[in-house]
C-alpha cells in the first residue's frame, strides 16, 4: 500500500495525525496542480482545500481497488478545477491561467527537443525564453493535452495513475500523452517562429 493510503486509512481507523501527514504530503502539488487551471494561488488552494473536505465527508468514496488515495484526490481535484471554470465562463468571466507552471521537469518531455553538443552552455537570456515560450505554448493547447503532461512529466505519475485521474485506460492514456506532445512540439514550433519574426523586425 502506498503512503498515502496508508495515512488515510489510519485516519479512517481514528488517527488524526494521518491525515495531517496526507495533507503534508500533498497539499502543495494539489494547489500547484490545480494552478493550471484557475487563475490565482488563493483559487487553486482553496479547490486543493476542498478535496481534503471531500475526504472528510464521505470518507468511504475512495475505492482502493481501482487505485491509490493519490490518483483519487487528483481526480478531484480536477473535476472541480472543471467546475469552477464552467461556473466562472456561465458568468462570462475569464479564470483559465494564462501562467501555466512549467519547471525543469516539462522542459525535460522526451522528444520535446534535440539537445545540441553547445546546450550546456546555454545562457540564463536564453533559458528564460525556453521557459516563456513553453509557457506559451503549454497555454496554447488542449485542457486535457496539458493535465496528462503535468500528470505524466511534473506529478511523475505511471500512464495508468494519470488515466485514473482523467478517466481514461492506460491505452488511451498512452495515445493522449503521444497527441499531447505532438501539440506542444508543434506550439513550440510556432512560438520559435515567431521570435525569429521578431528578431528579424529589429
Amino acid at each position: 500500500m502506498d503512503t498515502g493510503s496508508e495515512c488515510f486509512f489510519r485516519y479512517i481507523g481514528g488517527d488524526e495525525s494521518g491525515f495531517d501527514e496526507l495533507i503534508h504530503l500533498y497539499r502543495e502539488s494539489l494547489t500547484a496542480f490545480v494552478s493550471g487551471y484557475v487563475r490565482s494561488r488563493a483559487e487553486a488552494e482553496d479547490i486543493a482545500a476542498d478535496v481534503f473536505v471531500e475526504l472528510i465527508v464521505h470518507p468511504d468514496k475512495f475505492d482502493p481497488a481501482r487505485g491509490s488515495i493519490k490518483t483519487y484526490m487528483y481526480s478531484i481535484a480536477r473535476s472541480r478545477a472543471l467546475d469552477f471554470l464552467r461556473r466562472i465562463k456561465r458568468g462570462n468571466e475569464t479564470a483559465i491561467s494564462t501562467t501555466i507552471d512549467c519547471n525543469d521537469t516539462i522542459l525535460d518531455i522526451p522528444d520535446l527537443a534535440h539537445p545540441s553538443p553547445e546546450a550546456e552552455y546555454i545562457t540564463r537570456e536564453e533559458q528564460t525564453e525556453r521557459a516563456e515560450a513553453l509557457r506559451s505554448a503549454m497555454a496554447s493547447i488542449k485542457e486535457e493535452y496539458r493535465t496528462v503532461l503535468r500528470l505524466v512529466y511534473y506529478e511523475n505519475m505511471s500512464y495508468s495513475e494519470a488515466g485514473e485521474v482523467m478517466h481514461k485506460t492506460s491505452k488511451q492514456t498512452d495515445n493522449l500523452v503521444f497527441r499531447a506532445k505532438h501539440a506542444l512540439k508543434k506550439a513550440m514550433s510556432v512560438q520559435a517562429s515567431d521570435y525569429s519574426d521578431k528578431e528579424r523586425l529589429f
